[in-house]
């Protein structure tokens, strides 16, 4: 039959193919049976066989012309020796495409049913796998050049975003230059060309275009130009209106006053009129911030740092991660979850290492951890700690701020001039942070000084402490999981590499010998391996400042916390994001992005540009302000 099929029917360029396939299957069959006969193997051995030999053969095709383009989907087209390759349509979402979960099973069900011996459809980790290898075989198949083109818009003008993979081709090739064609001005259809014309209004070039909608849409246009004059300006609050939300005394914190200097009406919404997301019930993962905290306080609560062993460190974290652990889960642990304790377990650890150095190696010793001011406090009487900062603003207008200190640490000069006890307050983070000057005195970083004032200018802790009390510097030590560069496996670079991430960073004051009595082995001239201080780096010498300028810091932070209050009991609502040197936006995270409508390109609606001075420029301006103010 196939030989009467082969010489009687006139076979197209399609089905010459699937001959030339039959052929090969026929051809390896027929070898089988040369090679083994009448031998009886197993169906699963002889499946092998033919993937076998199959794999060994090739279909070869004569080209349609000479040059030609193939024209296909990434996942489908399967072509050698290609010169050329455009590949188009690189945008998010597309390349690669967003999968979605499909069907009941997820990914470790249809990895469990399949090795039952089930037949499953794909799920989305094999899909994800699959379509990075036909990624990755579409721009690596052409011989000559690759290009890759993205869309800036769809059809209806809506913006689109380029792929991840741009990105990240551009990053593998730094010299890779990106070609626009917007000069073209590509006038593709009448709602992309209508949105094209918006943007470039001012431009003579689009005068005909804004001539033709003026003729043929003109309600659309004006209605549009309209919206471009809108100022998203909000109204500044009623007094009577500020009165019912606040009262006569606000109660708040530094980190409310701070997230109001990085936007009043972020603010306004979050502690003025309350708005928050709807809370869905999940089972919520362990807040790992708040759980070293607990960790590292339990500790400091337990034991005496000059006589505790690096094994007894072990020991003690662990009992005390298991009885917090304990308080948070109350069913079996998975075992991801028993592996994240095991994680936190070791690099809460090894930090508790690094504080327990660092203390013996200074003069300073624990007063209190997770101190409370204005508010109750964690001991087991729970009684109020320390009493809040209070100010009065005007108008009969007063501030309450509480918080919590995480740490404070005491030293003592026993005699001469600067006889007294000496201050130090802690801050624990959980990723790296630094203290910028910059930012303190716009009021975005105004914790540190404050909760330093909220301790020194004290009369129960003078008390308590019978001696002057004195301010030595402020802190952080970032409770984190040191990375180690460069794939190092040096044990003398890598412990050196894990000291310098546990370094604190902040400020010391410098005079009376200080920065000795944090680290007894400072140099001035070289580093300290307790504090992130670099003689020779550009900006490894901001950690110590002079006490006049530390004092100034200090009443300039007073000043800005009562600019920042008198403004919330004014009304002002500003829509006004800070941006710290082009970066840091609050907007990128703000839950309410969707009731502010922040654009730069309205008008008015402008972001508060904070610029990086140098500390010195920093500390005489704010002596020049204090001195006008006397």
């Amino acid at each position: 039959m196939y030989k009467f099929i082969v010489d009687n029917v006139e076979i197209d360029e399609e089905n010459e193919e699937f001959v030339e396939y039959f052929n090969i299957v026929i051809d390896l069959l027929n070898a089988v049976i040369r090679v083994f006969g009448d031998l009886k193997i197993s169906f699963d051995d002889y499946i092998k066989l033919l993937k076998i030999g199959l794999k060994e053969k090739e279909v070869g095709k004569i080209p349609d012309a000479q040059d030609r383009v193939i024209f296909g989907t990434v996942d489908r087209t399967r072509a050698n020796e290609i010169k050329v390759i455009f590949i188009i349509g690189v945008n998010e979402g597309v390349f690669p495409s967003n999968n979605t979960a499909e069907g009941f099973f997820n990914d470790l069900d249809r990895a469990n049913l399949k090795s039952s011996g089930f037949e499953i459809a794909k799920g989305l980790l094999e899909k994800s796998y699959e379509e990075n290898f036909n990624i990755y075989r579409a721009f690596t198949t052409a011989e000559d050049s690759v290009h890759i083109s993205y869309s800036l818009s769809d059809n209806q003008g809506g913006e689109l975003r380029k792929s991840m993979f741009i990105s990240r081709l551009k990053s593998i090739f730094p010299k890779l230059e990106e070609e626009t064609s917007s000069e073209d001005l590509e006038i593709l259809n009448k709602n992309v060309t209508f949105n094209k014309l918006l943007n470039n209004i001012n431009n003579p070039e689009w005068f005909d275009v804004y001539r033709w909608f003026l003729k043929n849409d003109e309600s659309k246009l004006n209605a549009s130009l309209k919206g471009l004059s809108y100022t998203n300006i909000p109204v500044k609050l009623l007094q009577e209106n500020v009165d019912k939300l606040y009262g006569d005394k606000i109660h708040t914190t530094i980190t409310r006053l701070e997230k109001y200097a990085n936007c009043p009406y972020s603010y306004f919404m979050q502690y003025g009129l309350k708005i928050a997301e709807k809370e869905e019930f999940e089972l919520k993962k362990l807040d790992t911030g708040s759980f070293v905290h607990a960790v590292v306080d339990e500790f400091l609560k337990t034991v005496n740092i000059d006589e505790v062993t690096d094994e007894e460190i072990d020991r003690i974290v662990d009992e005390i991660i298991t009885n917090e652990i304990s308080q948070y889960i109350k069913f079996s642990m998975s075992a991801k979850f028993r592996i994240m304790v095991q994680r936190v377990k070791k690099f809460i650890g090894l930090s508790i290492k690094y504080i327990v150095q660092g203390l013996r190696n200074s003069d300073f010793r624990v007063l209190g951890t997770e101190v409370s001011f204005g508010n109750k406090g964690s001991s087991s009487n729970d009684e109020i700690v320390y009493p809040p900062i209070e100010f009065e603003i005007g108008n009969g207008k007063r501030v309450s701020i509480t918080g919590k200190i995480d740490r404070i640490d005491v030293a003592e000069i026993p005699s001469g001039d600067a006889k007294g006890k000496y201050i130090r307050i802690i801050d624990y983070k959980s990723s790296v942070k630094d203290l910028d000057v910059n930012k303190i005195v716009n009021g975005l970083q105004l914790q540190l000084i404050t909760y330093i004032d909220a301790v020194c200018y004290n009369e129960a802790v003078d008390k308590a402490l019978q001696a002057p009390i004195n301010p030595a510097g402020v802190l952080y030590f970032n409770l984190i999981e040191p990375v180690i560069k460069n794939r190092c496996f040096d044990e003398e670079l890598i412990v050196k590499q894990i000291k310098e991430a546990y370094r604190m960073q902040g400020f010391v004051v410098g005079n009376f010998n200080i920065p000795n009595m944090m680290d007894r082995d400072f140099d001035p001239a070289g580093k300290s391996e307790y504090l992130k201080y670099n003689s020779k780096g550009r900006n490894g010498k901001d950690i110590i400042i002079d006490k006049e300028n530390f004092e100034n810091l200090q009443k300039h932070t007073k000043k800005v916390l009562k600019e920042i209050s008198k403004s919330i009991m004014n009304g002002n609502i500003d829509i006004k994001p800070a941006s710290f040197n082009g970066k840091n936006i609050p907007c990128q995270y703000c839950q309410y992005k969707s009731i502010c409508q922040f654009n730069p390109k309205f008008k008015n609606n402008k972001y508060k540009f904070i610029e990086s001075k140098t500390r010195e420029d920093v500390f005489e301006q704010i002596k020049l302000d204090l001195d006008e103010n006397r």
